[in-house]
């Protein structure tokens, strides 16, 4: 029974059931009371839905059950590190207990070094990385990371060489996200063309680098969703259109690989956005909104709270575009500004243009800070830091 709701959990992703995957968590907990691995099950499900305070409760039941957990302890130091409301002192706290627990496991070092980067103590960061690295010189995780911080620092050869470094060390389905990343050091160094070629080119290089063929497309979209984001904040709408064409295609060869009509549905969704995105970001009102209903009636009947994100953000960028700045904020609080960090830019921007000073300041010094590597923060953070400063 226990394994069937497990299966069933997981499958409500695809349906984009979220309301039925955490009523199933909640089942599972009910079915296995005294089980550690249920309670962190529905800690996942409630993170899942924003509930971040619900997740850390459950996976503070799992560690009554089971002291010393490492699926709890580090469900946690990730859930404060990363969930609103954030708490790093209670991540640190939790980190350490896991270090603890588990001296010569290189995954606290791991998760300590990322508690560092949101403290901004970029060179403690490195130096967890690097005590992770030398307890396990085969995670790659811990190279990737360093590959992010020299990002961050500035240091773009050193992180060039990082990335490599866990690209060769990455089993064949992790290289390609690993190369994603090795791409936008263009960005860091100021380059965002350079890092639209080099995406470019490693969506054609997915196959060759061993990639798993059922993963391949997936990584593709990956990088030219990437390539897709840069061109569009760079203002190179010509070369942004083709790569959102070509990543939306390969989208719908996805949805007909998987053969669902959840999945045709989901994805299309997401097309729109990507579609609703470049709209916006050209100044077209009208596409932008057309794009957002269009998700909006994709997705009418998916029991999913945060079903309307996507179309939110469109909307909201569409109407930062038009200096519509009352609007942009109303959709962006609305969009997932919480865990998205080129959201979160938006609407401080919106919140400036609507004389919203304090808060424009307390959003761009956060977004600063942020120091997790991912196309938005790249193509943002330095700019957030212009505002501060």
């Amino acid at each position: 029974d226990g394994e069937r709701m497990l299966i069933e959990i997981n499958m409500s992703f695809a349906s984009n059931d979220a309301a039925a995957g955490l009523e199933l968590a909640g089942k599972l907990v009910n079915h296995y009371p005294e089980r550690a691995r249920a309670w962190t099950v529905l800690a996942g499900m409630q993170a899942n839905q924003n509930d971040n305070l619900g997740s850390r409760a459950s996976n503070q039941k799992a560690l009554e059950l089971e002291p010393g957990m490492a699926a709890a302890l580090t469900g946690l130091a990730n859930n404060n590190l990363f969930g609103e409301p954030k708490d790093f002192d209670a991540a640190e706290s939790w980190a350490n207990q896991f270090i603890a627990a588990y001296p010569k496991e290189a995954k606290g070092y791991e998760i300590l070094g990322d508690i560092k980067r949101a403290q901004n103590d970029l060179e403690a960061a490195l130096a967890a990385y690097n005590s992770a690295s030398q307890l396990d010189p085969t995670m790659e995780q811990a190279a990737h990371k360093r590959g992010h911080v020299n990002s961050f620092l500035g240091n773009i050869d050193e992180a060039r060489n990082a990335y490599d470094e866990a690209i060769a060390a990455a089993p064949p389905e992790s290289k390609a996200s690993y190369a994603v990343y090795k791409g936008f050091t263009n960005i860091h160094g100021g380059d965002i063309p350079a890092a639209i070629d080099e995406l470019e080119a490693l969506s054609n290089a997915v196959e060759s680098m061993g990639t798993p063929t059922d993963q391949v497309k997936g990584f593709q979209v990956f990088a030219l969703s990437s390539a897709s984001f840069a061109a569009m904040q760079a203002g190179m709408f010509d070369r942004a259109e083709g790569l959102v064409t070509r990543r939306n295609s390969l989208n719908i060869e996805i949805a007909q690989d998987v053969g669902t009509d959840d999945a045709r549905r989901i994805l299309m969704a997401n097309n729109q956005f990507f579609y609703g995105m470049l709209a916006a970001f050209q100044g077209d009102t009208e596409g932008a909104a057309e794009h957002a209903a269009t998700i909006e009636g994709l997705v009418a009947d998916d029991d999913n709270p945060r079903k309307l994100e996507g179309a939110h953000w469109v909307l909201g960028l569409s109407a930062l575009q038009t200096k519509n700045y009352a609007t942009a904020v109303t959709e962006l609080r609305q969009a997932n500004y919480a865990n998205n960090i080129f959201v979160r830019y938006h609407l401080a921007l919106a919140e400036e243009g609507n004389g919203n000073t304090e808060e424009a300041n307390k959003l761009f010094s956060e977004v600063a800070v942020f120091n997790f590597n991912s196309i938005g923060f790249a193509l943002i953070g330095r700019e957030a830091a212009a505002h501060v400063n």
